[in-house]
């Protein structure tokens, strides 16, 4: 679409530059006659139509530029996309292979767990009631045992601050009636 857009506009400005020549061609004949203020006005109208047409190759070439600019950045942008889309493929196929992964298992733990239950439903009730019996005895024994060390340490406890405390007031009151004996032999 763009050459044929390109192809007119060169066409256009081809006319353009014919009718542009034969303009300058009859102006240098009325300019060949002494300056008359037709003649100016027509050389200021072809240095007029000189700069626009200059303007315009310009614009065609500033346009013709920025279309090849453009071309670039979409197949940059191709490129990045191809790019892209290949990761994605690749991450996709990563995701698929750990969530296959992750539903084996699955399955497998669960297959593991009716496993499991099933032996479970195995064990009859005279199994579990002996087993329940065996640990709650060995549990009331190991409890009897440790409420029996705690009272005897209780006890000892008890026992060696009873003994403390008598052996701090013997003490003080040694000491204070010594002092005291101190102090009242040197006020007599």
């Amino acid at each position: 679409m763009s050459d044929g857009l390109s192809q007119r506009i060169s066409d256009t400005q081809a006319r353009f530059e014919s009718s542009l020549a034969a303009l300058r061609e009859q102006a240098h004949r009325w300019t060949l006659r002494p300056r008359s203020p037709e003649a100016k006005v027509l050389d200021g109208l072809m240095t007029l139509m000189e700069m626009n047409s200059l303007h315009q190759a310009q614009l065609i070439r500033d346009r013709e530029h920025s279309q090849a600019e453009h071309r670039q950045l979409i197949q940059e942008a191709e490129t990045r996309l191809e790019h892209c889309v290949a990761k994605c493929e690749s991450l996709l196929d990563q995701c698929t292979r750990s969530a296959t992964e992750e539903v084996i298992e699955v399955r497998r733990a669960l297959h593991e767990g009716v496993a499991a239950s099933r032996q479970l439903q195995k064990i009859d009730d005279k199994t579990v009631k002996a087993k329940v019996a065996e640990v709650l005895g060995t549990v009331k024994g190991e409890i009897a045992e440790s409420m029996k060390a705690q009272i005897v340490m209780a006890g000892s406890r008890v026992r060696r601050d009873e003994i403390s405390k008598r052996a701090g007031w013997f003490a003080t009151m040694i000491v204070g009636g010594t002092v005291f004996g101190i102090i009242l032999d040197h006020l007599i």
